[in-house]
């Protein structure tokens, strides 16, 4: 159910409808069957909320994300991002350190 919704999601986000696909990762969230499942949903609706130019909701979806073991790094990822675009440029740079240290 998931697995579904993230490739879902992705590719109507790929396809121009990031709104649409952050509306199915959302409603997927309430949902879900596991943490980890929410966890997924919840960092591919950063990247997708980064996408749509949304970097509040992305900050927001990544946090909660980062709360779930084995996401630290994807979340941290996604933060440097979200970072880079709102001209948090030492906050970048720290993120960025973070996921590269959890990726080991």
């Amino acid at each position: 159910f998931g697995n579904a919704r993230v490739a879902y999601a992705v590719a109507l986000a790929k396809a121009g409808d990031a709104p649409r696909a952050s509306t199915v990762l959302r409603q997927g969230i309430a949902l879900a069957s596991s943490p980890i499942s929410a966890a997924a949903m919840s960092a591919t609706l950063g990247d997708v909320c980064v996408l749509a130019g949304d970097f509040f909701g992305a900050e927001e979806a990544f946090g909660i994300a980062a709360q779930t073991s084995g996401f630290e790094a994807r979340a941290a990822a996604g933060m440097a991002r979200v970072h880079a675009r709102l001209g948090r440029f030492r906050e970048m740079a720290a993120a960025l350190r973070d996921a590269a240290t959890r990726a080991k």
